[in-house]
């Protein structure tokens, strides 16, 4: 080889810097390339990482409304069954008391009714053998001269020869029956 070859084949300095330059940015560029993925790949996973401990955290704090919700549902249903028991109670007792005071009401009412019972018997009885003498009976033997006059034909006869006039008012309740009576007995009467 001669010495231009040898030059030729030599590579400058210029050369094997510039190849040297090359390499060292072929290599920071890889290196750099490197650590933007590494960054990447880390932030990636950090992100997933969150998401995924967010998403198992958001389970478990649902879980734990969900069972708080039902646990306070629950409460509120005993609470509600608590206080419609102490009203059914309440109820109960009310009407327990109001039986109460309608029985002794009754009973009071009952022992009202005997004692006024008792006292109209007693009263009808003494009245009965007080008026029983004046009273008409309707089996004894009517004289012929009593008539009957009704209150208005009474009030305008004033003669004292009618002595045995019977005075009935129109609005006593015998009224009719003595009508009937007399009738009969004047139909006897005339028949004999």
């Amino acid at each position: 080889m001669s010495s231009k070859e040898q030059e030729h084949s030599t590579p400058s300095f210029s050369e094997i810097r510039q190849r040297l330059q090359s390499g060292e940015d072929f290599d920071l560029a890889h290196r750099l390339q490197e650590r933007e993925y590494e960054m990447y790949y880390n932030h990636n996973r950090n992100v997933n990482g969150t998401i995924v401990s967010d998403r198992k955290k958001t389970r478990e704090e649902q879980l734990m409304e969900d069972e708080h919700s039902i646990a306070l549902r629950r409460m509120g249903q005993m609470e509600r069954c608590m206080t419609d028991e102490e009203y059914a109670r309440q109820l109960q007792e009310e009407m327990d008391r109001m039986d109460a005071t309608e029985q002794m009401d009754k009973e009071d009412q009952l022992r009202e009714d005997e004692r006024l019972a008792r006292r109209l018997q007693e009263n009808s009885f003494n009245e009965v053998q007080t008026t029983s003498q004046n009273l008409i009976s309707f089996h004894d033997q009517v004289p012929i001269q009593t008539q009957y006059v009704p209150e208005v034909q009474y009030e305008e006869q004033t003669t004292p020869s009618q002595a045995n006039l019977i005075h009935l008012s129109p609005t006593n309740p015998f009224l009719h029956d003595v009508e009937e009576y007399f009738s009969q007995q004047q139909h006897r009467n005339s028949n004999y």
